[in-house]
Formats: C-alpha cells, structure tokens, sequence
C-alpha cells in the first residue's frame, strides 16, 4: 500500500513537471489535510467539494485563466486532489492562495500548492509569513506532525466537527 503510494506521488509530480516544462504555466494543487493513512473518509467529501467551489469562486473573482488537469494523472489518487494550471504571476497565484487559506473558514483544513514554472514550490515562507498552526494547538503544524503530539483521533475529530458545521450552514 505505502509503496503503491509513494509510486503514485512521484508519477504525479513528473506528470505535472512535464505539463509545467510543456506548457510554461504555474500549477496549483489543492488537497485536504487529512492526518492517518485513509486520506478520503467519507465525511471529507464535504469538506473537500466546498474547499474546491470556493476555490473557483475565488479564481473567478481574480479572473484568473485555468484549466483543471485531473486527467493528466492516469489514474484515481488515493486522497482528494485537484490540479490546477492557472495563467499568471507564481508569486501572485501563491499569495491569493494564502489569503484563501487564511480568509475561509475551511482554509485551515486545505492545502494549497503553488508550483512555477521553474518547477519550485513555493511557501509561505517566501511571504515572510510563519509556518502555519496545527489544529489544536498554537504550535507550527509540521512540529506537531513530524513529532506525532496529538493523537490521530483528537485530529480526526477537529476535522469531523469542522465538516458537520459545513453541512450545518
């Protein structure tokens, strides 16, 4: 399974380099912080269906030019994914992003990637904008993550409630 995955995530990243290299566009991809092997339990449907509509709401409004890649892929991933090119700055595309993230109340749940042309991530850290805070504590979130500091059901269940109030709205 682990190396089903791993085979997967590195198909991806060549498959959207390629498409970079060949088309000379920015990439965005979009997917849920989910903690724990299972990246697509049933109630993440929600959460990631609204994460994905706010998001071409939010490109709309920018008047952004993109085009959803999913295809590329081949193949079902085994977490909720969207790949996006979108048209623009890397810079300006990845800022709009943190205020996405940082503006929507599901923000905190999502991540969004911005790769450029020159095929390199960037991070918040470009923006001189500090790590982001894990879920249950005030803590950067890869401290948390990498150190395992809160159990994977205490996660599953901030996210759980999250996703009810979604459908609470």
């Amino acid at each position: 399974m682990m190396n089903q995955r791993l085979l997967e995530k590195e198909l991806k990243v060549n498959r959207i380099h390629q498409f970079i290299i060949d088309k000379q566009v920015p990439v965005v991809t979009l997917r849920l912080n989910i903690p724990g092997n299972d990246k697509k339990p049933k109630w993440s449907n929600v959460i990631f269906s609204e994460a994905e509509m706010l998001l071409y709401k939010r490109l709309n409004q920018l008047e952004f030019d993109y085009e959803i890649l999913d295809g590329l892929l081949g193949f079902e991933y085994y977490e909720h994914l969207r790949i996006i090119a979108v048209k623009g700055s890397a810079k300006t595309i990845k800022s709009q992003m943190i205020a996405y993230e940082n503006d929507e109340a599901i923000g905190r749940l999502i991540d969004l990637d911005v790769i450029d042309i020159d095929l390199k991530g960037l991070s918040r850290s470009d923006y001189d904008l500090g790590h982001r805070k894990c879920f249950l504590c005030d803590e950067p979130a890869y401290v948390c993550a990498r150190t395992q500091r809160h159990s994977k059901e205490a996660l599953m269940e901030f996210m759980i409630l999250k996703a009810q109030a979604l459908l609470d709205k």
